[in-house]
């Protein structure tokens, strides 16, 4: 088939005729008249100044007006001397070659109409279109290889699509379009045309000839009636050429026999019934639809004075599956699923309705059919077989119009621990699941042929059917009929009211609704009853282990059991709670112990979550429940209380530290350890250093050191370690390096009691190192013995009226005796602790530069065991409380007293009642010291 050129068509500039009379394409100038050169219009110019055009040529023109600078206005007005050959655009200037002849165009100035300018245009007729037929061909394809061939077509056997090739020689003229037409006794219709872009140019490609393609489809119909365009039989072909303004410049004419064959056109719709959805697609992207099934059959009629009279519509199985059918039947492959006959037709259309019914002739209620398609028969108005329609997978759709079999669902399972539910009740928070929990469907949920099943939660896909099944759980009051419209859809027990005997309600039924996703849906029968308590129990401890508590060793913890009081409140309207079970606590305990050098957290009550991380869900118990209490760790204890509905109380903790008693190990066991060996500087002065290594099988805490002065006492020296563990901050820190700084460092020391020293003054003999943790306990010492070459040797001081500085006492006293320390809001809540120095005459002086009192620790501590509260030292040990240089003197009679004073208030840590005593040291500037005995004792009260 010759390709088709398509043209564009410019006209040519034609030469302007030298025989024209008139002096066309002046310039005409007119002298001003009374005003200045810059009001005056000198000339109009046109271009160009002459112009040979052929019939239906257009040309631009142009006009340049000569004016002064003050004529604003340089706009013409085109006129043409004939018209009727050549006329031209007053405004624009466009003119068009209507007849051979001649004419003038004038362009006058809008501003002088007195000054012109013209041009001179001939206009001949030209070489005339030409339009011949030059091929008829068509196209065939097999459908089943898909090959097409292209033959010359038998113009006395015409079907379907012509291709008409036209010869167009458009000579001189402007041809703007090429048109087809076909009259089969009556109009002519034009079929097809070809268009020009440009019509101003005469064609130039070929030698002025180009081939036009015009196909024309002579089977065409209207695709809402059936009605055809050509009747078969005798038609001719014409073809006509035109130019600008419709004029019909060439045609030609052929005959042709129409033989197009008579067919049926289908459509298939459908109409969601109520609830279902139109369509969804399945868990392959496949689509469905669901509902009433409608066909339109389109008789088209190429027959001339034939009807078609009446038909019947089959819906048919394309597939290779089984379909349902009506009722459920099994369907065989290509089966017919539906018939309806006897349809007549309405303006030319068969309208087959099959409704969504499963008893109805043509039903498809019910009708599962994963290939859907038509075939048609008809019987003409002679009574013969009109044209039909074999059912063909190239029209079908996917229809799905049944339920999911539910199978057998069981009643939901309540299932203690997990949602805490009993007796039939249920909480704002309870979910009604498929999935093993609290609600468990048996073995399968089937959405007609097996296409999904659901067990415990898993889904598993097979053939048929749109599939994706949703279940939606129901309520209704307790007692409703199956078929009752009372039932409602709930998502959340949260939208549901309380039950209860005091409102008079009654309580709920529960059923599942089972729906595909096209909406085809089942219900299950009742399933179960269930009450419904949204109000949340409140719960206090009333008895258990302190919170916080911390018990090191030969410390018993306060109480093994932790008692919880709960109480159900009535809910919204004074609707009775759901109450409690026999186990309505819900618990969980973690211990944080050691293991190996670190650390492991475990589930003591609970549901472990894995090794040494702790518990993933708790464990019910009841309202008394015991604690662990053996083994030593930092015990974090949460627990809620739990209402048969569910409902869970606000959350209580306690928090307890054992690190004392063990199933397995003594008590001193637990007490930290120092090892490592102490350095001994050459020269023990104040400000000299001694470390030591600590660990604690928990929390390392703190340390200090004691130095030993033999036969006088022990004093506790205060002491740094590198890391300091701490109860409750969930890290257990084992170990530490300590370091020891002489402070107030005294070389030697005695005792002065009664005017006399009863000790006399020595050096210290041994260093001791020890650790505290968490839990209190304090260490044995990691101790050394301090050479007395290593301690420079002292002053000793004396008493008497020779002695130097005269020092006949040294003495203490506390006032007042009696402090309380407990909850008593009366009486002294400290105490002061006076230091007495008495000299002999008024000229005399201390020896001591300054003062330091000390607590001497109660009994019932020790090493490896509970150090005391406070100075953190065993039984007798002598702690340090403060010093100072301030002093007051006093003169009595011929005596000078010389005091020195420190408030004591009570740590809460030494309690409420007893008996704590204290001792003064007086250091002199070398460090050389005296003490008093435990002169000064007072007496702690609530």
């Amino acid at each position: 088939m010759q390709r088709v050129v398509r043209l564009s068509f410019v006209g040519l500039l034609a030469i302007a005729s030298a025989t024209l009379a008139t002096a066309c394409g002046d310039k005409v100038t007119v002298p001003p008249a009374q005003a200045s050169g810059d009001s005056v219009v000198t000339a109009v110019t046109v271009s160009p100044a002459s112009q040979q055009m052929n019939v239906g040529d257009k040309v631009q023109f142009a006009a340049t007006v000569t004016a002064g600078a003050k004529i604003a206005d340089r706009t013409v007005k085109w006129t043409s001397s004939a018209p009727t050959i050549a006329s031209v655009d007053a405004a624009s200037g466009l003119v068009t070659a209507v007849a051979p002849g001649g004419a003038v165009i004038t362009a006058t100035s809008n501003a002088n109409t007195l000054v012109t300018g013209t041009a001179a245009v001939t206009v001949t007729a030209g070489t005339p279109a030409v339009l011949s037929f030059s091929s008829f061909t068509q196209t065939s394809c097999d459908p089943n290889t898909n090959v097409c061939n292209t033959a010359s077509a038998n113009l006395n056997n015409v079907a379907k699509q012509l291709d008409v090739n036209v010869n167009l020689d458009a000579g001189t003229q402007k041809v703007t379009e090429v048109d087809l037409l076909m009259n089969c006794g009556g109009a002519d219709t034009v079929v097809a045309k070809q268009t020009f872009a440009s019509a101003d140019v005469t064609p130039a490609v070929e030698d002025n000839a180009s081939v036009i393609d015009l196909p024309v489809n002579t089977a065409f119909f209207n695709p809402t009636t059936g009605a055809v365009a050509f009747k078969n039989g005798a038609c001719t072909l014409k073809t006509q050429a035109l130019v600008s303004g419709g004029k019909i410049v060439a045609n030609a004419s052929q005959g042709i026999t129409l033989n197009n064959t008579n067919f049926v056109q289908t459509a298939i719709t459908t109409v969601p019934g109520t609830g279902q959805v139109a369509s969804a697609t399945d868990a392959n992207g496949l689509s469905w639809k669901a509902g009433a099934v409608t066909v339109t059959a389109i008789p088209v009629i190429y027959t001339s004075g034939l009807t078609i009279a009446q038909g019947a519509v089959n819906l048919v199985n394309g597939g290779n599956d089984n379909a349902l059918g009506k009722n459920g039947a099994t369907v065989a492959p290509a089966g017919i699923v539906g018939t309806l006959s006897g349809l007549t037709p309405a303006s030319g259309v068969l309208t087959a309705a099959f409704p969504l019914s499963t008893t109805a002739t043509g039903g498809v209620g019910g009708a599962v059919v994963d290939t859907l398609t038509v075939s048609v028969s008809t019987v003409d108005s002679n009574g013969n077989p009109g044209p039909t329609l074999a059912a063909s997978t190239s029209n079908f759709i996917r229809l799905d119009n049944k339920a999911p079999n539910i199978g057998t669902v069981t009643p939901p399972v309540f299932i203690s621990g997990t949602q805490n539910t009993a007796n039939g009740w249920v909480g704002a928070t309870f979910a009604f699941s498929t999935a093993a929990g609290s609600l468990k469907a048996d073995s399968a949920l089937v959405d007609n042929l097996a296409e999904l099943i659901l067990v415990n939660g898993n889904t598993n896909k097979s053939a048929g059917g749109v599939d994706k099944v949703t279940i939606t759980t129901q309520w209704a009051p307790q007692g409703t009929s199956a078929t009752s419209t009372a039932w409602q859809n709930f998502t959340s027990v949260a939208s549901l009211a309380e039950t209860g005997a005091a409102t008079g309600s009654v309580a709920y039924d529960l059923r599942l609704m089972i729906c595909d996703a096209l909406g085809n849906c089942a219900t299950t029968p009742t399933l179960t009853t269930f009450g419904v308590d949204k109000t949340a129990p409140t719960a206090t401890t009333s008895g258990g282990p302190k919170n916080n508590e911390i018990d090191g060793i030969g410390q018993p913890i306060s109480s093994s059991t932790v008692s919880v009081s709960p109480t159900d409140p009535q809910g919204a309207g004074g609707v009775t709670g759901s109450g409690f079970g026999s186990n309505p606590v819900l618990v969980t305990e973690t211990q944080l112990a050691p293991s190996g050098s670190g650390q492991a957290t475990t589930c003591v009550i609970g549901v472990p979550l894995s090794p040494n991380t702790g518990c993933k869900s708790g464990s019910l118990q009841p309202i008394t429940f015991g604690v662990a209490t053996a083994d030593p760790g930092q015990y974090a204890l949460s627990y809620v209380v739990v209402d048969q509905a569910g409902n869970q109380s606000a959350p209580v903790t306690l928090n307890y530290y054992l690190d004392g008693s063990s199933a397995t190990a003594p008590a001193p066991a637990f007490a930290p350890s120092m090892t490592g060996g102490i350095g001994i500087p050459a020269s023990i002065t104040n400000g000299s250093q001694f470390t030591a290594s600590g660990s604690d099988n928990m929390d390392f805490a703190a340390a200090n050191a004691v130095l030993v002065y033999t036969g006088v006492g022990t004093v506790i020296i205060p002491a740094t370690s590198s890391a300091a563990g701490a109860a409750f901050d969930n890290t257990l820190t084992r170990s530490s390096n300590v370091t020891v700084t002489l402070a107030n460092f005294m070389r030697s020391l005695g005792v002065i009691s009664g005017g006399a020293i009863t000790v006399a003054q020595v050096k210290p003999s041994t260093i001791g190192i020890r650790g505290i943790d968490a839990a209190n306990n304090l260490s044995t010492e990691d101790q050394a013995t301090l050479p007395a070459t290593n301690v420079a040797t002292g002053t000793t001081l004396t008493t008497g009226t020779a002695a130097t500085n005269d020092l006949q006492d040294f003495s203490i006293a506390a006032n007042p005796t009696t402090v309380a320390n407990g909850t008593s809001t009366t009486g002294a809540r400290a105490t002061t602790l006076t230091a007495t120095v008495t000299a002999s005459t008024a000229n005399n002086d201390t020896p001591f530069a300054q003062v330091c009192f000390y607590i001497v620790n109660p009994a019932g501590f020790s090493e490896g065991g509970q150090a005391a509260p406070v100075t953190g030292g065993a039984t007798g040990e002598l702690g340090l409380l403060g010093c100072t240089n301030a002093r007051n003197t006093t003169l009595v009679g011929t005596s000078k007293l010389i005091t020195s004073t420190f408030t004591f208030d009570p740590d809460p840590k030494y309690g409420n009642a007893g008996t704590l005593s204290f001792v003064a040291i007086g250091i002199t500037a070398n460090g050389d010291a005296l003490a008093t005995p435990p002169g000064a004792t007072i007496t702690l009260v609530n």
